[in-house]
C-alpha cells in the first residue's frame, strides 16, 4: 500500500455502487479515506471495508460538499497534517505528465 505524505479524503454520497474515484485508488494500491453521511455506512463498508470509511458527524444538510470538505480539514489538522488531498467520487482515473 502506497502511504502518501497527506491524507486523500475521498467525499462520496450515494455512489457506492460506482464510486470510481475509490476503485482507482485501491487498484492503484493508494491509501485513503471514504468520507461519507452515516445513512450509508452499510453499503459503503460491506463494498469497501471499515478501513477505509470516515463517517460524517451529519447527514442531508442540503448545503452540497462544503461541510464535508470543512470537517476534512478539520480532520487532517487534528490528526497533526498541514496539508491534505480532498477528491470527488467521479474521478476515473489520474495521469502525470
Amino acid at each position: 500500500m502506497n502511504k502518501p505524505q497527506y491524507p486523500i479524503y475521498v467525499i462520496s454520497k450515494g455512489r457506492y455502487e460506482n464510486c470510481l474515484t475509490a476503485k482507482f485508488l485501491i487498484e492503484d494500491k493508494v491509501d485513503f479515506k471514504l468520507v461519507i453521511e452515516p445513512q450509508e455506512q452499510n453499503e459503503y463498508q460491506s463494498r469497501f471495508g471499515k478501513d477505509k470509511i470516515l463517517i460524517l458527524p451529519f447527514s442531508n444538510q442540503g448545503l452540497g460538499s462544503i461541510p464535508a470538505r470543512n470537517w476534512c480539514w478539520e480532520h487532517s489538522l487534528k490528526n497533526g497534517f498541514k496539508r491534505h488531498w480532498i477528491l470527488d467520487d467521479n474521478i476515473k482515473f489520474m495521469r502525470r505528465q
